[in-house]
């Protein structure tokens, strides 16, 4: 696979990612994104400096996006691609606050970056600086890999739904990356997700939740076995029941004629 080729499938399943994170991560229902804009190195300082705030340095997370690597040509058309998107969980349990990421792709470096944050219903914004992670393509002679790092992994919070645990993004979301990246194919076809508005959609799977939620209490349902022997008489004696238990408790009884088998005697 050539550089220009790798580079592409990098994209192409990284937008699988971005666009439609709840084909791995299951808790979501999907996300909505801003329009991306192609920004030089001067002008993504500017983006990130506000964002940031105090939370962090911006000079760290300068070196973490490697903006000391300069390529004339893509400092002109602009090297970097930067958006927002905001993650929709199926249940908010933080009810008014927006999960958001600023995602920078960085087209020298073949990576892009997530820079997540917390908006509240005011407008008022806070910075996980603790999540801020990259993936990226380490193109080598003859092969290519895909690398996750984290700004500060011993300090990385996880909450298992907008904010998956480190060890995931490793072993499951990588490896989904690098299929995606070989098979490197866009559908023709819109999801059937996507013809709807997501957060509508969230909205509604909440409500319905909330409404039949005495209907999915049953946790599971257990088939038990038995087969009972009886020595005493000289025969075996075979009966077959099936109990069907809810909530853990024997709830009744169901047999069939079929099970009901004829004593055998033994000489």
């Amino acid at each position: 696979m050539t550089d220009m080729r790798s580079a592409d499938s990098l994209w192409s399943a990284a937008d699988v990612w971005l666009k439609k994170p709840h084909v791995v991560n299951k808790r979501l229902c999907g996300v909505t994104e801003t329009e991306y804009r192609d920004v030089d190195t001067a002008e993504l300082i500017q983006v990130l400096s506000p964002l940031l705030g105090t939370s962090i340095k911006i000079a760290d997370i300068s070196v973490f996006l490697h903006t000391d690597i300069v390529d004339k040509e893509h400092e002109t058309a602009g090297r970097w691609c930067v958006g927002v998107r905001t993650i929709i969980p199926k249940v908010n349990k933080t009810g008014e606050c927006l999960y958001k990421e600023v995602i920078i792709k960085d087209i020298v470096g073949h990576a892009v970056t997530f820079i997540p944050f917390e908006e509240t219903d005011v407008g008022q914004v806070t910075v996980k600086s603790s999540n801020i992670y990259q993936i990226q393509l380490q193109l080598k002679p003859e092969e290519w890999m895909l690398s996750l790092h984290a700004l500060t992994p011993e300090q990385w919070c996880s909450d298992g739904v907008a904010y998956p645990k480190l060890s995931w993004l490793c072993t499951k979301l990588l490896p989904k990356l690098s299929r995606w990246a070989l098979e490197s194919k866009t559908s023709e076809f819109k999801s059937t997700l996507s013809l709807i508005p997501v957060e509508k959609y969230s909205i509604l799977y909440q409500q319905l939740k909330e409404k039949y939620k005495e209907l999915v209490k049953v946790r599971a349902v257990f088939f038990y076995f038995f087969n009972s022997l009886n020595l005493d008489c000289g025969s075996h004696l075979s009966t077959v029941r099936m109990h069907i238990c809810v909530r853990n408790e024997c709830v009744r009884t169901v047999s069939r004629k079929v099970w009901d088998l004829p004593t055998c005697t033994y000489t």
